[in-house]
């Protein structure tokens, strides 16, 4: 349990997910819009690395004329799993499909350039 200093803020590249080894724990920190938000790297469908997916998350729309657009949404964070693309908000958790399923978060703090992720 504690606060694990994890990197200082220019390592860090918008739009990733740096993968750490916390108190056994894979965790995946995701640096998005200028905040860090950390997750936990497992995939409560299948048990997938999570973190390993895409991120942000391909999304589409019908357009007015009937065809579809792709775009990758960067105003709401979401990860999706390699293994089978079950979607994940990296803020909550939750799945975008399921909101009864989620995955774990932990609190993350900066202090003097350091990215630090808190463990209960």
């Amino acid at each position: 349990m504690g606060k694990h200093v994890i990197g200082q803020t220019d390592e860090f590249v918008e739009g990733t997910i740096k993968v750490v080894s916390l108190e056994g724990k894979s965790i995946g920190v995701v640096y998005a819009r200028g905040n860090f938000y950390a997750l936990r790297n497992l995939c409560p469908h299948q048990g997938g690395p999570l973190c390993g997916g895409v991120f942000p998350a391909l999304k589409a729309a019908i357009q007015p004329n009937g065809r579809i657009r792709e775009y990758h949404d960067h105003d709401e964070p979401v990860v999706a799993c390699p293994w089978h693309g079950w979607e994940f908000d990296v803020k909550t958790g939750e799945c975008l499909a399921d909101r009864s399923r989620r995955v774990a978060t932990y609190e993350t703090s900066v202090e003097d350039n350091a990215v630090a992720v808190i463990i209960p």
